[in-house]
């Protein structure tokens, strides 16, 4: 078993294991809370520490692909409420919560409410990108991804990370550390992720990511790829990188457009498995 994910899983148990009506009480999760790491300018940005923190799903030794996400959203008390919601009086998610997250919760059908579409957003929002892995990869197998939170605390809205020399180093030490290790270990051996940020994080960290390419609506065409047209005439707007962890010779894959992080359209699956293929 490797020690850097045993380490991190055997971290996340203890912080939510000491949970006493807040979390914010535990001096090592406090860089979130205060103005370290995070900021916002909206209440709704706020981080809740009073609601189950999900740093991550899924299991690191057998698992689809590794997936990066900013935050697990917004708080819902029927589900991560820590004293009576499901996934802590079903899933047990305090007293073990690697064992509880092993299981991919949001994925798992004996955490759902039937019928009830706005308490079961969470789990709608991972049906839809766990069902895109699979069209994108044409992925058969009976795994589910892996998924890691930067921000592990939830807010109804992302607020702004800082980016700032203390936390590139615990982005690398306990976000690109571990989605590397625990690559090694997945059907699809490659990091995945949606949103702008990421990508800034790449940048921001150099002497660890290469990027190999970069495909836009700007320069598509010189690539040999074509891009989808809105109906006012203009290319859809859709960034693709691939990049390589020089650490851990792993691949990582990023791609944005406006309008946050929403799966890409099945237009650009050629695209980004092409750009895959030439450049893993």
């Amino acid at each position: 078993m490797d020690k850097k994910i045993e380490n991190y899983q055997k971290k996340w148990d203890s912080i939510i294991r000491s949970f006493d009506g807040s979390f914010r009480s535990n001096e090592d999760v406090d860089e979130f809370f205060s103005t370290k790491f995070y900021k916002h300018s909206k209440p709704n940005e706020k981080l809740n520490d009073k609601a189950l923190p999900e740093p991550y799903l899924g299991d690191p030794y057998a698992n689809s692909i590794v997936c990066l996400n900013l935050n697990p959203g917004q708080f819902l008390e029927n589900f991560q409420d820590p004293k009576n919601g499901i996934f802590v009086t079903k899933g047990n998610a305090i007293d073990s919560y690697s064992k509880f997250a092993k299981d991919f919760p949001y994925l798992t059908e004996k955490y759902k409410i039937k019928n009830d579409n706005e308490q079961n957003g969470g789990h709608k929002w991972w049906e839809k990108r766990n069902e895109y892995f699979k069209r994108l990869f044409n992925y058969e197998g009976n795994n589910l991804p892996f998924a890691i939170e930067v921000c592990p605390w939830r807010s109804s809205k992302f607020g702004s990370l800082k980016y700032t020399r203390e936390f590139l180093k615990y982005v690398e030490d306990n976000v690109f550390d571990l989605a590397s290790e625990v690559s090694l270990n997945s059907d699809i051996k490659l990091v995945f992720s949606v949103g702008a940020p990421y990508r800034i994080l790449f940048e921001k960290l150099p002497s660890r990511f290469v990027r190999i390419i970069e495909i836009t609506e700007k320069n598509a065409k010189n690539h040999g790829f074509t891009y989808p047209v809105k109906e006012n005439g203009s290319l859809v707007n859709r960034r693709i990188s691939i990049w390589q962890d020089k650490k851990y010779n792993v691949t990582y894959v990023n791609t944005s457009a406006q309008g946050g992080n929403k799966n890409p359209a099945k237009y650009f699956d050629k695209i980004i498995l092409k750009l895959i293929k030439e450049n893993q």
